[in-house]
Order: structure tokens, then C-alpha cells, then sequence
């Protein structure tokens, strides 16, 4: 017998709550659903919907960002992603001096930025709640690596 599995009483009151649980979310999907249809509305096909979700998450993430980078080399950054999620901007490296950085940010459930910076690669993401930046980058040219952060 497996240890913590309600009987009796308790697995009916569990299976009970679990049916109110349900029963109420259908009540709110089919309150929605004859919402839309009593006020003439459509729900969108899935490409407008994902482009409005883009366009959304890409809008509440543009902006500036400042930071630092450490690893084998380390210096600061100062970046701006515009709303069709270009990253543009420059950096200073301890190492190498000034150098421009360039990328893009994806939208696939989550913030992806890619790109450029000087001769190095970088990857990271961004938090839509509380505005950081942070990822990893490589310079294969130099064999250096790390990791960066920023915020808005």
C-alpha cells in the first residue's frame, strides 16, 4: 500500500475538490466562450495571435540595458533592443578597449538574445519580470569565455 494516499473520507473530499477545481474551470472557458460570441467577437488564427505575442513580449523588453562581463577578460556593455528586437550598442573590454556590439532577440516563449559583441559571441536571456539581462559569451578567436549581466 503506498504511504500518504487518502482513504476513506480524505480521498473523497480529494476527489471532490479536484472535481470542483475542474467544474469551475469549465464554468470560466465557457463564461469566456459565450462572452465572445454574445459580443460578436473572433478569436484570432494562431499567426496573429503569436505575432501579437511577439510584438507584446518585444515591446515590454525594448529599452536600455547596462552591465558587466567577467571571465578571462572583463569590462562593461550598454545596449539598446528596439521593439522589433534589434540589439544594438557598445562595450568597453579591460583587454582589448572599445568595441560595438549587435543581435537579436527572439521570442519563443522566452527571451533569447544572440549576437556580436567585438570579436565574441554571446547568448542570453531576458527576464520580462524584473528586467535582467544575463548569458554567457565566448571568443573563440582568443579562447576566452564568460558570463555577463545587466538590467534595465
Amino acid at each position: 500500500m503506498l504511504k500518504n494516499k487518502p482513504q476513506g473520507a480524505a480521498r473523497e473530499k480529494t476527489a471532490k475538490a479536484m472535481m470542483v477545481t475542474f467544474f469551475d474551470a469549465f464554468l470560466c472557458i465557457n463564461m469566456v466562450v459565450n462572452t465572445i460570441a454574445i459580443t460578436g467577437n473572433v478569436l484570432p488564427d494562431v499567426n496573429t495571435a503569436q505575432a501579437h505575442l511577439k510584438t507584446t513580449l518585444l515591446s515590454e523588453i525594448s529599452g536600455n540595458y547596462t552591465g558587466t562581463f567577467s571571465g578571462q577578460d572583463s569590462g562593461t556593455f550598454n545596449v539598446n533592443i528596439d521593439t522589433a528586437g534589434n540589439v544594438t550598442g557598445s562595450g568597453f573590454s579591460n583587454a582589448g578597449g572599445n568595441f560595438t556590439v549587435s543581435g537579436s532577440v527572439t521570442s519563443n516563449g522566452q527571451a533569447t538574445v544572440t549576437g556580436l559583441a567585438g570579436l565574441a559571441t554571446f547568448s542570453g536571456t531576458i527576464s520580462v519580470a524584473n528586467g535582467s539581462f544575463s548569458g554567457n559569451w565566448v571568443n573563440d578567436t582568443d579562447n576566452q569565455s564568460g558570463s555577463f549581466t545587466g538590467s534595465k
